[in-house]
């Protein structure tokens, strides 16, 4: 046993020489906590190398648990003959932990895009094919998650004052970041909506991917629409006003 393995198992060399290798090495399945069977039988009649279970998490003698990964190994003599097993212990806490923040992250950023008020799409940003589409996009157009995922930006017809063609949606990818604040929609019943348009071009991975934030802003629109009448009618008024009093001044 080296330093390493010492550490691991909690067994000093010493200690551990003569004992069965099942009572120094305890490996469970860290998902079932079930035990998990040493290949050494397969190991030495097969002449294979045996890899560790993805899954596995080792006990130490004094209850330390540590995600590893590893191999049981055939020692072979020179005349061919197997006379023993090698077995390889590395510890994955490492590993283990950033894939456990690794997946949070995701979840967390999935419930983000389920539950947002903003319409959200994903395309690949190759070939303009929608790969994602969240529910508050679905609800506010009208349309299933079928009738986006797997066409092309421009097949929509509501997104044809954004992306008239295959032509302008590289154009307008190369830009990276585009804004539009005031486009309307036809939603899936006829109805007209507003709404402001951001994508950004980013890359997940190895994968370039294009995302598309569309806000309804149909509310803010008519509120504007209705601010403007008013100060219109006010001024209007003023206007009267100041007629009506000149007059007034005048007799």
């Amino acid at each position: 046993m080296n330093p390493v393995a010492e550490k691991l198992t909690g067994w000093r060399e010493a200690d551990a020489r003569g004992k069965n290798l099942k009572e120094v090495i305890r490996i469970v399945n860290k998902k079932s906590n079930l035990g998990i069977d040493i290949p050494i039988d397969q190991v030495i009649n097969d002449g294979i190398v045996v890899a560790l279970d993805r899954e596995s998490l080792l006990i130490s003698k004094t209850g330390n648990e540590t995600p590893t990964t590893g191999n049981y190994s055939p020692i072979i003599h020179k005349d061919k003959e197997i006379t023993g097993v090698v077995v390889v212990i590395k510890d994955q806490t490492v590993e283990w932990e950033a894939n456990k923040k690794l997946v949070n992250s995701d979840m967390r950023y999935r419930r983000l895009f389920e539950t947002t008020k903003d319409g959200i799409l994903f395309l690949d940003a190759t070939n303009g094919v929608i790969i994602d589409v969240n529910p508050f996009m679905i609800e506010m157009l009208g349309y299933s998650h079928d009738q986006f995922l797997g066409k092309h930006l421009w097949d929509l017809g509501f997104f044809r004052n954004v992306v008239e063609n295959k032509d302008k949606f590289f154009e307008l990818q190369e830009k990276e970041y585009i804004r539009y604040e005031d486009i309307t929609f036809e939603t899936a019943d006829g109805r007209q909506i507003k709404v402001e348009f951001i994508s950004n071009t980013y890359e997940v991975g190895k994968r370039k991917v294009v995302q598309c934030n569309i806000l309804n802003i149909t509310d803010r629109k008519q509120a504007e629409q209705k601010l403007k009448q008013v100060n219109t009618d006010l001024e209007r008024s003023n206007k009267e006003l100041e007629q009506f009093a000149y007059i007034a001044s005048h007799d």
